[in-house]
């Protein structure tokens, strides 16, 4: 038998969700298994411990050549309450799986009142999934469960860590090499240990790869000089010494471009303003045009530089000599990440995806970028996957969403 011990419920949470019982999670009867191993899910209680979680990877993946160290300090910001907007609609918890003392898993789990008012849902989400073995999993899952159970939620949905505005899905295909920028790398054991604890694929989410030694000469390029002569559309870098009106101009063209799509969640003002905040260095003014009518916003798209490479350079510490080795690394980079590509429903059909995708193709091509990760889609977004794949566009890596009832 095993020795299997969880622990109350993390403090750091905010929001307010009712909850079925005033304690926290139950407590499980300690048991030896033959190995004499004793688990333990523990709460996460604190900034210093928030940052242990947030780096506990590092040594999880120790000598594993495609993983990428998080940029620690960025990571834990998410995290907490007092800094990101998340926390104003959404409460989150957090545990650590440690086995005979020795951090082994982590887990993560939240409640979006943003989410349930946009889909008249009750959603459960568990993230930041990292686990040694089934029962790992099974035991951090648990805790999840029971946290989520006490707060109403009707399904476990994941991973997604905090709301799919961040990094989310699980890597079932195509681990041949490091992950992109805010892109999710794990083990292809992940997938069976949720599946026999189950969960069963809800949606799948695609990456996309681009080469210009693949495709050659602009494939939308005359169709873009065709839109551009016959319409009044202008398409205009970012301008960064007014980034926060224009983060705003983008914020509404986002929750309009987005609001039918499996999974979304309206950013408000506040919340965007956080998350663009930490793109603003990276942000290419040529790589993030903006389309307009009349002076009307009317669609977007953003490519930045995969930073991974450099990320590993420095092992995801800027501070105190690591700046220098990440920006030696970036120079060599050669592959860019569109993040967002999207037009406002109301000005659709004219050819405005067409002009910004030719507009981030040739600004990517004098930066020096010679492939482009498009991601992520939906399985099912085929209005989105044609012109692309048409463009000589290939799925290379598939990410998937898991759920199952919390009865």
């Amino acid at each position: 038998m095993s020795d299997r011990l969880i622990h109350g419920a993390p403090r750091i949470q905010t929001g307010t969700f009712p909850r079925k019982t005033r304690g926290g999670l139950a407590s499980h009867k300690a048991r030896h298994d033959s190995f004499g191993m004793r688990d333990q899910v523990k709460p996460v209680e604190g900034r210093r411990a928030l940052r242990s979680f947030v780096d506990l990877p590092r040594k999880l993946y120790a000598g594993d050549p495609n993983f990428v160290p998080p940029l620690t300090s960025e990571e834990v910001k998410k995290l907490l309450p007092g800094v990101n907007p998340y926390f104003h609609h959404a409460q989150a918890a957090f545990w650590v799986l440690e086995r005979d003392g020795i951090p082994v898993g982590r887990i993560s789990a939240a409640r979006d009142r943003s989410f349930d008012e946009f889909h008249r849902k009750k959603a459960g989400f568990f993230g930041h999934f990292e686990a040694p073995d089934l029962e790992g999993a099974r035991l951090l899952l648990e805790a999840a469960r029971s946290w989520l159970r006490e707060r109403e939620a009707e399904f476990l949905r994941g991973p997604v860590s905090l709301s799919t505005n961040y990094v989310c899905g699980l890597l079932v295909e195509g681990f041949d090499g490091p992950p992109v920028v805010e892109m999710p790398y794990n083990p292809p054991a992940y997938a069976e240990w949720l599946q026999a604890l189950g969960l069963a694929k809800v949606k799948d989410l695609l990456s996309l790869l681009i080469a210009s030694d693949e495709v050659g000469e602009n494939p939308l390029g005359k169709l873009a000089e065709k839109v551009q002569r016959r319409s009044a559309i202008r398409v205009r870098p970012l301008d960064k010494k007014d980034y926060k009106n224009e983060i705003e101009r983008i914020r509404v063209i986002y929750n309009e471009a987005w609001e039918e799509n499996w999974g979304f969640v309206p950013l408000d003002r506040e919340e965007f303003q956080f998350l663009a905040h930490s793109f603003k260095p990276l942000a290419d003014p040529n790589l993030c045009p903006i389309a307009e009518i009349e002076g009307e916003p009317a669609g977007f798209a953003l490519m930045i530089p995969d930073i991974n490479p450099a990320l590993q350079a420095c092992g995801g510490r800027l501070l105190p000599f690591g700046f220098v080795s990440f920006l030696l690394a970036l120079r060599k980079v050669k592959r860019a990440r569109v993040i967002l590509l999207g037009v406002r429903k109301a000005y659709r059909h004219r050819g405005i995806e067409a002009l910004l995708i030719d507009q981030v193709y040739r600004g990517g091509l004098a930066k020096g970028y010679r492939e482009a990760d498009l991601s992520w889609i939906l399985e099912d977004n085929r209005p989105m996957l044609r012109p692309l794949e048409k463009m000589g566009a290939r799925i290379w890596r598939r990410f998937r969403i898991y759920q199952a009832p919390l009865d």
